[in-house]
This record gives structure tokens, C-alpha cells and sequence, in this order.
């Protein structure tokens, strides 16, 4: 038990000695804090005086800095911070000899001993009596309380002496508070140049030293106190720039066109004042202004990109994007005449799109921090709008088909088309009919023909027409426009009848013409034959007579294909306007190819084969060709008779047919117009009598061509056998008058039996007419198949005739007094060959069957025999007799 509390006073020793070290540090602490203070102010104060008044330079100044810095960091690094650490344990603290010494510098009595009992605990070798040694000290110094050695006292003495330096500093405040403050104001800004105080007191009226680059900057200064400098200067650098005295105590100085930060004192006598700064303020700045175009889709545009332009033209509601690429801009201001819109900028760029419909003025303005703005720019778009489309229609008159209607046109437009259409009417009929063109064009040639009977009108109606064209305007929808109303009236059957008889009679004169110009080639080419006969040898007069024959032929056959044309226009009108009966095509087509036939090919190749030979100057050839001409003029001329008699005999046919036809058509209308007036009460007899009288001029009409055909009969040379009607026509006469007087007498009774008996001698008129057409018919064809039976019979036996002249020929002696009878018998076939070319002619005028090619033949024949009778008169029989085998 004895050792148990030994060890309560030894443990109690130790406590009270770590309570001794935290009290021993928490007064150093406390006399740290003085320390540090009082130091720092005592530099505060001794650095700011002596920069007050010695006002040192920048390096001292920095110097007086860092040194201050040094010695104040390390008196809190000394006084505070080791302190701290060592009362929290984490840096090493005074040992406990070092504690006990102290405390036994305290309490005398116990110095030695608690020295003693801190080494005796450290001893190794313990035994008894150590140990007894340690428990009496333990037990005898328990008593004493260590932390009573540490005290306070001192720090507050110590304290005294700190108060000095803060005293000293009210002192200087109160003398003057602008030398420990400007003092070290100077010291922290070491790098800052400090001039001696201005005892002229000024002020800088500009609100604040900053522009914008490039642009002017008046800097005003005002001196405040009752006087002021005869002259202020500005210290930029090493430069030095004078004020200008606005008034007494107003001085101004304007820097130009400012492009960097300007750093400038102001000199007023022999003081500099401190620095100040012009700060440049970057204006906002659009770099570059480029418009994305999006033309709308129907304009056919390809989208484009316009750069540093805003002036643009371009078409109704198009979208226009503004990108615009700026420098030192927050936003843009973009400004119209009805509203602005504010861009905000996004990595200095910035985007705006609308879709343009009307002329735009608009503004552009780029806009900085602080709201500075920078240049205006004004710019104008264009809007061209969308055009009205435009037509332009020309009438082509077809003088071939009076029913065809043709127009060329034209059509234009800004941008396209969406539809082109032909628009017709009358009282009784409408109609679109769309015309097409080809898409992606902005100007279009068109030709439009059309056939009336197409468009459901009969002969004799009127309409009106006319085109319209339609833009593709997808912005206010299509526009269109139309042409000129036109008016179209088709022709009439009087008028078409008049108009194909204009037809018959210009071919038949045609015709005419161009025989007589046969007979007349055919005499001077007889004439050019006889001379060259005559001649042993041509010379350039026989050349020149020959060329100037040939010119004449080239105008002949010229006029053959003017006949042609006349021809197929002819058959054209008749198939479009009144078409014949089936025989009369047969016929018709027949006749086109008479006319096909005239100068055929090879009669061309001869006379082109002539015109070779004179260029070559070759006689015999040319002498032998010549010979060859005359037989196809020959026929040529023949041909032409033919045709022309052909042709006669066709329009006697077709004005027959007609005939009869308008006769059944015109009883038709009698009966109906017969029963009307029996059986319709509603019909006034004003209007019966009218439609009678109608009919009445209707038949005269058909008299009219009666008379005519009689006149047609007469022009051909095979006249046909036409019975008289005159008795019939006055009867059909006498019976429509008589309706029409009844009719006038309102007696309906009698001028429906009148109207009846008009229409049933129509019929029997037509009936025998009909008849007679049959008739003729029959008739012509016996009397041309007997004529033919007899030409056969004839050639034949022409044919064995000349066989035997042809062998008696060969067989006889050139000297043989019988010769000249043989000559005379050639002579004797010759005329009866022309007897059976007379009857050929004859009945081919009459008969359209026969071939060409049987006159042609014939014409053959004539000329052998010829051949024949010459070889015969000179006595070469062996020649003769190849001309006569030819025969």
C-alpha cells in the first residue's frame, strides 16, 4: 500500500508539470502577440516616415517591401506559430529538467530536490534504496503547485512598451494622417511613380478615361482653388503636349484617333501629378455580312451566297439569311422601318433569317459592352415582283382547208409556266382544250392547229376563242392572261361548193394552159430537130437554141408541179369539206395518178441527160437523145389531153351526184316542213311561209347547177346523153310557189298538198336522174367495150401484116424493081396504125382504166415505122426490117 501511493504523488508530479509547460507557452503566446504587433507597427512606422519624407525609389521602396515582409513573417513564424505548436504538442517543448530548473528557480526550496527526483526516475539501476530516496522527495514536493511559477505579470509590463508605438502613430495621424498612409501606400505600390503633392488642386471632369479606337478623346481638367497654373502640360512618355485653356480655371487636350492605352501625368508648374490611364475601348466592328439567298422552288433559281453585300435584288418571297461575322460585339441591332430586332452574338457571329415579300430598307448596327455602337450600315433590298405571264397569238390562214384553224404563238414569263390552254364558244358550246409545252422554260414558240369538226361545230356556225396562259406563281397563286377575243365563222356549203368549183375551173385552166405550152415546146423543139437534121455539125447556135429550150422546159415542168399542187389541194378540200361516194373516189384517185404520171421520171432523166451532152458538146448522143424528147413530148402532150378530158368528165360526174343528192336532201325537208304545217298548231303561218321560201331558194339553187351541168356536158368531147327536166323543175316550181301563196292566204290545207306534191316530184326528178346516171353508165361502157373489141381486131391484124412485109423485106434484093411496092405497102401500115392510135386516144378520154402506157406504146410504134420507111427510102432493108420487128 505504501508504494501505491508513492506512485499517486510521483504521477501528481508529473501532471502538475505538464500543467506548468501549457501555462509556460500560452505566455509566450500572449508575449508573441505583443511582439509581433508592436514590431509591425514600429516598421509600419519607420518604413512610411522615412518614404514620407525621403520618398524613395522604386528598388528602395521594394526593398523596404520585402524587408518589412521578411521580419514580420518571421516574428509570426517565431512568435506565434511555434508557440501554438509547441502548447499543442506538435513541435517539441522544454524538457522536464529544463521545467524543474525553472520551477526551483521559483520555489528554492524544492529546486534540487525535483532535480534529483527526475534524474533518480531516469537511472536504470533501481533498487530499495533508490527507490526509497525517490518516494520521500515525491511525497515532500507534492505539496507545491508549478504552474503558481509561471505568471503573467510581465507580459502586461512588457505590454507597457508596446503601447509606445501605437502612441507614436496617433501622434503622426493626428499632426498629419496622410504620412504613415501615403508612406506606405508608396511602398506597396513600389512599381507605381509617386510625384511630390500638387499645391494646385484640379479635377478631371470626363466622366471616365476610356474611347473607343480610332475615335478623338477631349480630356478636361478644372482647377478647384482660387488659382490656377498659367499653363498645364501632358506627360505621355517622353513627350510633352500643352493644354489648351478653354476658360480661366478650364484646361482641354484632345487625343486623336486612340488605338492603344495611353499613360499620361499632368504637369502643372514644376509638379507631376500620379498616373492615370486613357483605357481603350475596342469598338464593335461587323467583319463580314453575307446573305444565304433560298429563292422559292417555282422560280427554277439556284440558291446563292452573297458576301460584304446587303444591296440585293431579288424575287418575292424569297428567304433572305443575314450571317454576320463581328469583332467585339454583344449584339446586333437590325432595324427596319416597323420594328428592331436584337441579335444576340454567339462566338462573335450571329444569324437572322425572314422571308422578303415587299421592298426592304434596313439597318444594321453592331453593339458592344457598356452599349457602345459601333458604324451604321443602311442597305436596301429589291423585291421584283412576280410579272404577269405574256402572250402573243398570230392567225395562219389555211388556204388548203378552210375548216383547219392555226395559230403561232408565243408565251413568256418571268419564272414558268403552269398551264397553256385554247378556249372556245358560242350560243351552244364550251370548251378548254390544254396545249402542251415543255416545262423549265421562260419563253416558249408554239404552233396549234386544229380541225373545227373536232371541236363538234357544223358547217356554217360561228364561234369565239381565244389562248390563256397560266404563270406558276406559288407566292399568290397563278396568274393568267388571255389573247384578243377572236371570231371564227365556218364556211358554209354555198361557200364551200363556190370555193371547190374555183378549184375545178383554176385546174381545168391549168390544164389548158399547159397543153398549149406542150404544143408550143413541142413545135420549137420540131424546129431545133429539123436544124439539127440539116446540119452535118452543131455549133453555139444550135447550143444556144437547144439551152434556151431547155430553160422553157424547166419553166413547163415547173407549171406540171404547180398543176399537181392545184390537184392534191383540190382532193384535199373535197375529202375535208364534202366528201364523195365511193365511186367517185375510185375515179378521183385514178385521175391523181394521170396526173402523178405527167412528166414522169424518166422523161426528167432525158432532159437532164440533154443538158449533160450540151455542156460535153457530144452530137450523135446528143442527136439520139433529141429523137428520144420528141417521142415523150409526143406523149406528154397526149397526156395532157387526156387528163384534162378525164377531169371534165369527173366534174360532170361529181355535179351530178351532188345533184341528185341535194334533190333527195330538199324532198326530205319538204315533207317535213309538209307535216308541220298539217300537224303544228304553234308554227305561225309567217314562219311557215319563210321556211317555204327558204326551200323555193334552195331549189333554184339546184337548177342553177342543173344549168350548169347541161354547160359541163357540152365542154366534153363525149357527150353524154342527158334527157330534159326543164318540165319537171317548172312543175316542182309551180308547186312551191303555190304553198307559199296559200300560206300567205292562211290556208294550210292547200299548201301542205302543194307542199306534198313539190316533195314527191323532188323525188321522182332525183329518181330519173338517178336513172339516167345508171344509164349513161351502161351505156358508155358497151360502146367502149365494142370500140375495144375492134381496135384488138385491128392491131392484130396490123400485127400479121407487118410480119409479112418484114420477111418479104429480108428476103428481096435492095435493087429489086419490087422494092419500092414493099416501100409503099410500110407507108400503108403507117396509116393504119394511125387509124388505131385515134381510136386509143379516143378511148382512153373515155375510159380511165387504160393504161398510160398504151399510148405510150402506140406512140412507140409510129415512130419504128418511121425509122422503117427512112431505112427503106436510103435501101437498108436489113435496118428496116430490125425497125419493123421492133413494130
Amino acid at each position: 500500500m505504501s508504494n501505491n501511493f508513492n506512485n499517486t504523488y510521483r504521477n501528481e508530479i508529473h501532471n502538475k508539470l505538464q500543467v506548468f509547460t501549457k501555462k509556460y507557452y500560452l505566455r509566450e503566446l500572449f508575449k508573441g502577440w505583443i511582439i509581433t504587433i508592436s514590431l509591425g507597427i514600429s516598421l509600419l512606422v519607420i518604413f512610411s516616415v522615412a518614404e514620407y519624407f525621403l520618398r524613395f525609389n522604386s528598388y528602395s521602396r521594394l526593398f523596404l517591401l520585402l524587408s518589412f515582409s521578411f521580419i514580420l513573417i518571421f516574428a509570426i513564424v517565431r512568435f506565434l506559430i511555434l508557440p501554438v505548436l509547441k502548447l499543442f504538442g506538435i513541435a517539441k517543448s522544454i524538457s522536464k529538467q529544463d521545467a524543474s530548473e525553472m520551477i526551483g528557480n521559483h520555489f528554492p526550496e524544492i529546486q534540487d530536490q525535483l532535480t534529483n527526483l527526475l534524474q533518480l526516475e531516469k537511472d536504470q539501476r533501481t533498487n530499495d534504496l533508490v527507490i526509497a530516496s525517490i518516494n520521500q522527495k515525491a511525497k515532500k514536493i507534492a505539496p507545491f503547485e508549478f504552474k503558481d511559477a509561471i505568471s503573467f505579470r510581465e507580459v502586461f509590463q512588457f505590454a507597457r512598451w508596446a503601447i509606445l508605438p501605437v502612441l507614436i502613430v496617433c501622434i503622426l495621424s493626428l499632426w498629419n494622417s496622410n504620412i504613415i498612409s501615403n508612406g506606405a501606400t508608396r511602398i506597396v505600390q513600389y512599381n507605381k511613380k509617386f510625384t511630390p503633392e500638387n499645391p494646385f488642386k484640379f479635377r478631371i471632369n470626363n466622366t471616365t478615361l476610356s474611347v473607343i479606337r480610332y475615335d478623338d478623346f477631349p480630356l478636361q481638367i478644372e482647377f478647384i482653388g482660387d488659382e490656377a497654373p498659367n499653363d498645364v502640360y501632358l506627360i505621355e512618355g517622353e513627350n510633352k503636349f500643352r493644354f489648351v485653356r478653354k476658360r480661366a480655371s478650364l484646361f482641354e487636350y484632345k487625343f486623336r484617333n486612340v488605338q492603344n492605352n495611353i499613360d499620361f501625368q499632368l504637369k502643372t508648374g514644376g509638379f507631376l501629378s500620379s498616373s492615370y490611364t486613357l483605357s481603350l475601348i475596342e469598338k464593335p466592328i461587323i467583319n463580314q455580312l453575307s446573305l444565304k439567298l433560298n429563292f422559292p422552288n417555282y422560280t427554277q433559281k439556284k440558291n446563292e451566297d452573297v458576301k460584304n453585300s446587303g444591296d440585293i435584288i431579288i424575287p418575292e418571297g424569297t428567304e433572305v439569311t443575314w450571317k454576320i461575322k463581328s469583332s467585339y460585339v454583344d449584339k446586333i441591332q437590325f432595324i427596319t422601318q416597323d420594328s428592331t430586332i436584337y441579335l444576340e452574338s454567339y462566338n462573335n457571329q450571329n444569324e437572322y433569317s425572314q422571308k422578303i415579300f415587299n421592298d426592304l430598307n434596313y439597318s444594321v448596327i453592331p453593339e458592344g459592352s457598356n452599349a457602345i455602337l459601333g458604324n451604321k450600315m443602311d442597305y436596301r433590298i429589291k423585291v421584283v415582283k412576280d410579272e404577269y405571264p405574256r402572250i402573243k397569238i398570230k392567225t395562219i390562214h389555211d388556204s388548203i382547208n378552210p375548216l383547219m384553224l392555226f395559230h403561232s404563238g408565243i408565251i413568256a414569263d418571268d419564272y414558268g409556266f403552269k398551264k397553256l390552254s385554247f378556249n372556245f364558244q358560242n350560243k351552244d358550246t364550251l370548251g378548254t382544250i390544254s396545249i402542251p409545252f415543255p416545262k423549265k422554260t421562260f419563253q416558249h414558240q408554239f404552233n396549234y392547229g386544229l380541225n373545227i369538226k373536232d371541236l363538234g361545230f357544223v358547217l356554217g356556225d360561228e364561234f369565239t376563242y381565244y389562248f390563256e396562259v397560266f404563270d406558276n406563281d406559288a407566292v399568290n397563286g397563278s396568274k393568267s392572261v388571255k389573247s384578243s377575243l377572236e371570231t371564227f365563222k365556218t364556211p358554209s356549203e354555198k361557200e364551200i361548193k363556190s370555193l371547190l368549183t374555183e378549184n375545178k375551173e383554176s385546174i381545168k385552166e391549168q390544164l389548158q394552159k399547159n397543153m398549149l405550152e406542150a404544143q408550143n415546146l413541142q413545135k420549137e423543139f420540131e424546129l431545133i430537130k429539123k436544124t439539127m437534121l440539116e446540119k452535118q455539125k452543131m455549133d453555139w447556135q444550135d447550143k444556144s437554141r437547144i439551152e434556151q429550150f431547155l430553160g422553157h422546159q424547166r419553166e413547163f415542168e415547173n407549171n406540171l408541179e404547180k398543176l399537181r399542187f392545184e390537184n392534191e389541194k383540190n382532193n384535199f378540200q373535197k375529202e375535208q369539206l364534202s366528201p364523195q361516194e365511193e365511186n367517185l373516189l375510185r375515179k378521183q384517185e385514178q385521175i391523181n395518178e394521170l396526173f402523178n404520171q405527167l412528166m414522169d421520171e424518166d422523161m426528167k432523166k432525158l432532159y437532164n441527160e440533154l443538158e449533160k451532152l450540151m455542156d460535153e458538146f457530144n452530137e450523135k448522143k446528143t442527136k439520139e437523145t433529141i429523137e428520144e424528147i420528141n417521142l415523150s413530148n409526143e406523149e406528154l402532150e397526149k397526156e395532157l389531153d387526156r387528163t384534162l378530158e378525164m377531169f371534165k368528165q369527173m366534174e360532170f360526174d361529181e355535179q351530178l351526184e351532188n345533184i341528185i343528192k341535194d334533190l333527195k336532201e330538199l324532198s326530205k325537208k319538204q315533207k317535213k316542213l309538209a307535216q308541220e304545217t298539217k300537224e303544228n298548231k304553234e308554227i305561225s303561218n309567217e314562219e311557215l311561209q319563210e321556211n317555204q321560201e327558204e326551200l323555193n331558194r334552195e331549189f333554184d339553187n339546184i337548177e342553177k347547177d342543173i344549168q350548169n351541168l347541161n354547160q359541163k356536158n357540152e365542154e366534153l368531147e363525149n357527150k353524154r346523153n342527158i334527157e330534159s327536166t326543164t318540165e319537171q323543175q317548172d312543175q316542182i316550181n309551180k308547186e312551191q310557189q303555190k304553198s307559199s301563196e296559200e300560206l300567205g292566204n292562211n290556208n294550210k290545207n292547200k299548201a301542205n298538198k302543194s307542199q306534198k306534191n313539190a316533195a314527191e316530184k323532188m323525188q321522182t326528178l332525183a329518181n330519173k336522174m338517178e336513172d339516167m346516171q345508171q344509164e349513161m353508165q351502161q351505156q358508155g361502157q358497151m360502146e367502149d367495150i365494142n370500140s375495144l373489141r375492134q381496135i384488138l381486131e385491128n392491131l392484130i391484124s396490123l400485127s400479121v401484116e407487118q410480119e409479112d412485109l418484114m420477111q418479104n423485106i429480108k428476103k428481096i434484093n435492095r435493087f429489086d424493081p419490087q422494092f419500092a411496092a414493099l416501100a409503099t405497102k410500110q407507108g400503108d401500115l403507117k396509116e393504119s396504125a394511125k387509124l388505131i392510135e385515134d381510136s386509143l386516144l379516143a378511148l382512153s378520154k373515155r375510159q380511165i382504166a387504160l393504161e398510160s402506157i398504151i399510148n405510150k406504146e402506140i406512140i412507140d410504134i409510129k415512130y419504128n415505122m418511121d425509122k422503117s420507111i427512112d431505112f427503106l427510102r436510103e435501101r437498108k432493108n436489113y435496118k428496116s426490117a430490125i425497125k419493123q420487128q421492133y413494130v
